[in-house]
């Protein structure tokens, strides 16, 4: 068990930053660009999480999402996430989705996704000691609906499927998997208006 422990501990040390630089590269090379069918796999046949970036000088705020639909359900305190100017949770077709705004697209993709790697994938353990942003940890888990006798039975699995970047924001949209994730986010993207 121990080794285990040792071994996904590793694994976020070197994977996460090295992910995240491959992030910059890649979207550094391009300029504003659509969003188009991404592929779950990579060459090895294991799932990408945050394949989806958007390059896109647009500034987007909250009041955006809720024009294409989204349901405001609260705010974080930003306080220990990297870079972020806010973070909130809304819902969209009974589906949560997580949102968190930087001042720019660079210093999302620079500071925000290795951090958004924290609480995507099927290695991902959700515990406040275990992720860099604790405000919001609670509300990242995998929970089912009531159990008898009340209460959520939540879990420590993450609730959100994958996240997408999209100029000066990730999001998290809840899914069981990655694809469905991406798509959920791209439908909510598909309705934002017009800049």
């Amino acid at each position: 068990m121990g080794g285990c422990l040792y071994h996904r501990q590793m694994h976020r040390y070197f994977l996460v930053p090295a992910l995240g630089i491959m992030m910059l590269i890649l979207v550094s090379c391009g300029g504003e660009s659509e969003i188009g069918a991404v592929s779950d796999s990579g060459s090895d046949g294991a799932v990408t999480y945050g394949s989806t970036v958007v390059e896109t000088s647009r500034v987007l705020t909250f009041a955006d999402f809720e024009a294409a639909g989204v349901k405001h359900s609260k705010d974080y305190n930003t306080e220990g996430l990297p870079g972020a100017i806010g973070a909130s949770l809304g819902f969209y077709n009974t589906r949560d989705i997580e949102f968190r705004f930087f001042p720019s697209h660079e210093i999302a993709v620079r500071q925000g996704i290795p951090v958004a790697h924290e609480i995507v994938g099927p290695d991902v353990y959700i515990k406040r000691e275990n992720v860099t942003w604790t405000w919001a940890a609670a509300d990242q888990k995998a929970c089912s609906a009531r159990v008898p006798g009340g209460g959520r039975d939540c879990t420590r699995s993450p609730k959100y499927g994958d996240f997408v970047v999209y100029g000066n924001v990730i999001m998290f949209c809840q899914a069981a998997n990655a694809e469905g994730a991406r798509q959920l986010c791209r439908a909510i993207l598909d309705g934002l208006p017009e800049a």
